[in-house]
């Protein structure tokens, strides 16, 4: 790491790859579970507000769960210390310009050889919130607004891009992570700007040896893709 504030990785720490690998299985087993869950008990549609609520539940147990206990058992006993998570306040200017750099610059470029198919990106998120009305609508703005960086954050750019890089190094640990997590969503055609965004992300983490601004970058770049559809 190569921030001001960065803190050399402890030998101490025995927590990895493997360790990321077991949180994925862990995440989307248990997202799985509450969907299935839901819908036994509820029913519903396919793109209710309330399934979509049961599945990020499982998923953020496993993405928030796994680091903790991996901190606690193997690492130093703090996600802080662990993985970064810290934030400072010049953590809003950098995590701002990065977030609506990347919505509206940089996903532009990655798509521009696709020509008009950039309008396709978000579209199942916006199918969601079509469907989704009142306090509804405000809790899952903010699901996706502020919680899904913060959990995403802890996971992709925390455990599984430190342990990433304390294998392969910077260049290869920010690519293999932002690529995972470009995956990860499930979007065929997201996945590139998926992708290069998690690579400015991996970016600022590594710069700055801390989660704050990625944190801050993700919340920024979220909240103006739901602005910009909701206001339309």
């Amino acid at each position: 790491m190569t921030g001001d504030d960065a803190q050399p990785m402890s030998p101490r720490f025995g927590w990895g790859i493997p360790d990321a690998a077991v949180g994925f299985v862990i995440a989307y087993f248990l997202s799985g579970l509450t969907g299935v869950a839901w819908m036994a008990v509820g029913g519903g549609e396919s793109e209710s507000f309330g399934l979509a609520v049961a599945t990020i539940v499982g998923l953020w147990v496993g993405f928030v769960g796994v680091p903790v206990l991996v901190a606690r058992t193997k690492g130093s006993g703090s996600v802080v210390r662990d993985f970064g998570l810290r934030f400072q306040p010049r953590d809003l200017p950098l995590g701002l310009a990065a977030g609506v750099f990347s919505q509206f610059v940089l996903l532009r470029i990655v798509y521009l050889p696709f020509g008009d198919r950039v309008e396709e990106l978000g579209r199942d998120s916006e199918r969601l919130v079509d469907s989704t009305h009142g306090v509804a609508l405000v809790v899952l703005v903010l699901l996706l607004a502020v919680g899904a960086p913060l959990v995403e954050e802890l996971f992709f750019r925390g455990l599984l891009q430190r342990s990433l890089v304390r294998r392969l190094g910077p260049a290869f640990g920010i690519t293999v992570s932002a690529l995972v997590f470009g995956l990860t969503h499930f979007d065929p055609l997201g996945l590139l700007g998926l992708a290069a965004f998690g690579v400015v992300l991996g970016a600022l983490v590594e710069w700055t040896g801390r989660l704050g601004p990625a944190v801050v970058a993700h919340v920024f770049f979220n909240a103006t893709a739901v602005t910009v559809y909701l206001v339309r």
